[in-house]
């Protein structure tokens, strides 16, 4: 496998989760609750962010 397509392999596993509530990122932006699932059986790896709505709740100074 080229390094190009591991590379775009490795980052359609990875899956950005908001720290607050647990939302999940989508493409475009939107983020959306998820049925939980274990991430070693789902292959899968997980980074943490924070979504729009916990952002402004968190840090509305901002």
């Amino acid at each position: 496998m080229s390094s190009k397509s591991q590379n775009i392999s490795k980052r359609s596993r990875l899956v950005l989760m908001c720290a607050g509530c647990g939302r999940v990122k989508f493409p475009g932006d939107k983020w959306k609750r998820v049925k939980p699932v274990p991430v070693s059986s789902a292959r899968i790896d997980v980074s943490h962010g924070i979504c729009p709505v916990c952002f402004a709740s968190h840090y509305p100074e901002l």
